[in-house]
């Protein structure tokens, strides 16, 4: 008889929005009280939400929209959604407005820019996807509340600094999660996920200690170690099937960032997967002819210092002599 550990895997996979946002009262209470005017058909502050993945910034916002704002927020995901046309198109049918499918981007920017009678929050998560960022100018034109979320800051650094500075956004930072914290988050999902008694205290320590700060990966280590439990027909989760889990997971969490890179960090990873151990210099001009609009060098190092902080390239060195290479 196959051992069933699971009773629903739901809250370990990551659409899962919880009641209880555990360890972000902070940024919630921030985000919230920025959006609130709009309650009250006043301008809201634009926002820049970012951090680290796994640090709970998509699953905060989706919890504020749809609990406190869901009649007067629009919520778009630019992983799927990435062209001026589709977002605006997107944006108006959520708005309750009739799209035909054959208007232009233009007609469907003037229609859009025309609803100044009503406040609206517009987010945009994995706005560092976005592939055309001119949108972000009709947004500014409009009534609504903006607010992106995204992995890097500096994404922005290659926009038009006219469309920045027209919508004054205010940086929210989402910080990487505790070890304690991971616990907490993992003890809550275990409740409604899994049996009782099925898993410690010590094997979800181990679980949040590899994860460094990402709910996302703890969470998806946890699930895999369930699942390899059931098929080994065991009773509980050990350490053993927790480490197992931990080289797929690595794998999982490598491909999910790669896939997150914006245009100018994956450009930057490809050169040097491709050239090996390069010095700064280089790679930065490397880069500039690849292509058509480089960020400037402050921009390019945070892009290089974020790379690193992932885990995905590797520095050496200091100033003129530093050098990068990608992380085996």
């Amino acid at each position: 008889m196959v051992s069933e550990l699971i009773i629903d895997e739901t809250p370990l996979t990551e659409p899962y929005v919880p009641e209880r946002l555990l360890h972000r009262e902070g940024v919630i209470k921030e985000v919230a009280s920025s959006l609130k005017p709009v309650m009250k058909n006043r301008s809201a502050d634009n926002l820049l939400i970012y951090g680290d993945s796994g640090t709970g910034k998509t699953t905060v916002i989706k919890h504020l929209l749809e609990s406190e704002f869901k009649d007067s927020s629009v919520y778009i995901n630019c992983w799927n959604v990435k062209t001026r046309h589709k977002i605006l198109s997107e944006i108006l049918l959520k708005l309750n407005q009739v799209v035909h499918g054959r208007e232009s981007t233009d007609e469907l920017a003037r229609k859009f820019e025309k609803l100044t009678n009503r406040r609206t929050i517009v987010c945009l998560d994995e706005a560092d996807q976005l592939k055309d960022t001119s949108v972000l100018y009709n947004l500014a034109r409009s009534n609504s509340a903006v607010t992106l979320v995204a992995n890097n800051e500096y994404f922005l650094a290659s926009i038009d600094p006219r469309i920045t500075s027209g919508l004054w956004l205010k940086r929210v930072r989402f910080k990487k999660y505790t070890a304690n914290e991971l616990v907490d988050i993992l003890k809550e999902r275990v409740t409604y996920a899994l049996k009782p008694n099925v898993v410690n205290n010590a094997v979800l320590r181990i679980i949040a200690l590899i994860a460094d700060g990402d709910a996302r990966i703890a969470l998806q280590t946890l699930h895999n170690a369930a699942k390899t439990s059931e098929r080994k027909n065991l009773d509980v989760i050990t350490i053993d099937e927790a480490k197992e889990s931990v080289k797929q997971a690595k794998l999982s969490k490598r491909s999910y960032q790669l896939s997150k890179l914006s245009v100018h960090e994956r450009t930057l990873y490809d050169i040097l997967e491709r050239n090996g151990k390069m010095k700064s210099g280089e790679l930065y001009n490397g880069y500039c002819k690849l292509v058509d609009y480089p960020l400037q060098d402050r921009a390019y190092r945070a892009n290089m210092e974020r790379l690193v902080e992932r885990g995905l390239v590797v520095a050496q060195g200091d100033g003129k002599g530093r050098m990068y290479l990608v992380n085996p």
